[in-house]
């Protein structure tokens, strides 16, 4: 985790994968914001729409995006095929 964590200090990371529930940890959103982001794709926005806020909250907690990086991009994906 450490390696991952550097190489996204050092922009050598063109995409990270990460959980709502670590983002939004305070190491998670200490190391975006020492890093340079591009975009913050969401996926899964079902979890919210389908089975509401309260299947998985970190999703609401996401907010935060917009607080901490008004400049950045956000889009949601849907990977629920039904």
């Amino acid at each position: 985790m450490r390696d991952v964590e550097q190489a996204l200090r050092l922009g050598e990371l063109d995409l990270l994968y990460m959980a709502p529930e670590r983002l939004l940890s305070e190491r998670g959103l200490r190391m975006l914001k020492q890093s340079r982001v591009a975009l913050f794709a969401i996926d899964e926005a079902h979890c919210v729409s389908q089975w509401g806020h309260d299947f998985r909250p970190e999703y609401l907690g996401l907010s935060v995006l917009a607080q901490h990086w008004p400049e950045v991009p956000r889009i949601a994906f849907d990977g629920n095929s039904d």
